[in-house]
């Protein structure tokens, strides 16, 4: 009959509404940003960013780590210039040796800054928890 047909319906369409939402349900579980979208959250992500990052941690997009990647870069070129060069033609004098030590120390610096302290993005996510980093 016609009132068994809308039951069976309205009972499919139930149980898919359901799942439907069982699975929404999970991805805001997993995705907290798209919760804080879906819910329309005022503010703006890089707001919301910003609260999260504490004071003990660099942004992966702040100028200061940009600068940063931008001096390693400058002594990787000076590296891959230098080192073949003083094999080549000149020997290793003190001074040659303490700038070498000491551009290696800026390497260490930034080994312990990036595991340590410089959050980056996970599954549209900013990661700024320091065990997670």
């Amino acid at each position: 009959s016609v009132a068994d047909l809308v039951k069976i319906d309205l009972a499919n369409h139930l149980i898919r509404a359901r799942t439907r939402n069982k699975r929404a349900s999970e991805n805001l579980c997993r995705h907290p940003k798209a919760l804080r979208i879906a819910i329309g959250s005022a503010e703006s992500s890089k707001a919301v960013a910003s609260k999260l990052t504490g004071s003990l941690t660099i942004r992966a997009d702040s100028l200061l780590l940009l600068t940063w990647d931008v001096l390693l870069l400058g002594i990787c070129v000076y590296n891959a210039w230098m080192i073949p060069f003083r094999l080549a033609f000149a020997g290793l004098s003190r001074l040659t040796l303490t700038i070498d030590w000491i551009l290696d120390l800026f390497f260490l610096v930034d080994m312990v800054l990036r595991y340590r302290f410089v959050s980056f993005e996970q599954g549209g996510e900013l990661v700024t928890d320091p065990t997670r980093i």
